[in-house]
């Protein structure tokens, strides 16, 4: 546990292993808390929100809700640096291929969340030309 965070006074008695006299910890019925989450500010997803774990009123620790990354269109993921909206990738190109899709030049880019996809790069038609990638490499060539 950080030396800057706080605790509570119930989890600091917990901690200890002291009672408090006069001190009620748990909810208004006086059961103990039984937390979802170990440590305030930890984050989590659950679904598509991103939730972090809050101090309640009883000095219980419960989830509640921040973010719901739907609301952007997009998923709560989880990797190792912690919850975030993004969206998977499904990746059908790796950055510098290049292909023709009919008679136009496509190339393989990131788009804003990092995923990459096939890209209109030019229309060869339009320059009366067609595209070729039969050398691996789309190009606008004469005909």
């Amino acid at each position: 546990m950080s030396p800057t965070k706080s605790l509570s006074p119930c989890r600091l008695a917990l901690v200890l292993g002291v009672a408090l006299l006069g001190a009620s910890c748990g909810d208004a019925d006086g059961d103990r808390c039984v937390d979802p989450c170990e440590e305030v500010d930890a984050l989590r997803c659950y679904g598509s929100v991103i939730q972090r774990c809050w101090t309640a009123a009883d000095g219980c620790l419960i989830w509640g809700d921040q973010t719901d990354c739907a609301d952007q269109g997009l998923l709560c993921l989880a990797p190792i640096t912690g919850p975030e909206c993004g969206m998977l990738c499904t990746d059908p190109c790796q950055a510098g291929m290049s292909r023709c899709s009919i008679n136009v030049w496509q190339t393989c880019e990131a788009d804003q969340w990092g995923c990459m996809s096939w890209e209109d790069f030019q229309v060869c038609d339009a320059t009366s030309l067609v595209c070729d990638d039969t050398s691996g490499d789309a190009t606008c060539v004469a005909p």
